[in-house]
């Protein structure tokens, strides 16, 4: 999954509060989704 994202992405869901860890990380998935569609 660290492949998906950049260190940015990386810290911002994992460096960050836990409340907003699922948050963010539901975020992220959403949008390594659509970049990966945009690639395909």
């Amino acid at each position: 999954m660290k492949q998906e994202l950049t260190p940015t992405e990386w810290e911002t869901v994992f460096g960050g509060p836990p409340k907003q860890k699922m948050l963010s990380l539901v975020e992220l998935i959403e949008q390594a989704k659509k970049r990966e569609k945009g690639e395909s």
